[in-house]
């Protein structure tokens, strides 16, 4: 298994986890305890939750991109929607580390909260934050391998068409 390969199964490990995270606390606060919770703290995890099932469909789909072997190959297909949705997550969950760290800075200056509890959350900032930047950025590597691989195609069309082989 190649670096990149690895990186990826990580990113769908890291996902994995974060969507169970997100999808356990909506059911455990809403279903479980029967809490009354704001709209954010309702629609957030579900949201969360739902990009983060997506996301890792698009991961999935689009692990053979990164295989040694790949260049030239046909790209995997992978629908316009999950390409969206796969951002969107990214941007959500770099959006939630930054609000994270917002209500932290708030709670710890007011004295609300203790020195775990800092801690704990930090965790949970940096590991939000990471996927979220992660995700956009593997993205974007994944949208310049299917443009390599797209002008592969073209040219080995064109180089068919014409005779001309390669070496």
């Amino acid at each position: 298994m190649n670096f990149s390969k690895f990186l990826k199964v990580i990113l769908i490990i890291l996902t994995t986890i974060y969507t169970l995270m997100g999808l356990g606390f909506f059911v455990f606060v809403l279903l479980l305890r029967h809490s009354t919770i704001n709209t954010l703290g309702f629609i957030l995890p579900l949201t969360l939750g739902m990009l983060g099932v997506l996301s890792i469909i698009f991961h999935a789909k689009t692990y053979k991109a990164y295989s040694k072997n790949f260049t030239g190959n046909i790209f995997p297909k992978v629908s316009k929607a999950l390409w969206i949705f796969n951002n969107v997550n990214g941007v959500l969950l770099m959006f939630v580390g930054l609000l994270l760290f917002v209500l932290l800075y708030d709670n710890y200056h007011s004295g609300i909260s203790s020195q775990r509890d800092v801690w704990m959350v930090s965790v949970l900032i940096s590991l939000s934050f990471v996927i979220g930047v992660w995700t956009v950025f593997d993205a974007d590597k994944l949208r310049q391998i299917k443009k390599k691989s797209k002008e592969s195609q073209a040219k080995n069309v064109i180089d068919a068409i014409t005779g001309v082989e390669e070496d």
